[in-house]
């Protein structure tokens, strides 16, 4: 049980740090149009 915990939460802090790249990715975009 501990170790599937310790899956979700480095399942959510790696969801969390794609979602934050695509963010800034749009970011970018936005300033070099």
């Amino acid at each position: 049980q501990m170790m599937e915990a310790v899956h979700v939460a480095a399942a959510i802090r790696g969801g969390s740090s794609l979602v934050h790249g695509v963010q800034m990715m749009n970011k970018v975009k936005d300033l070099s149009m």
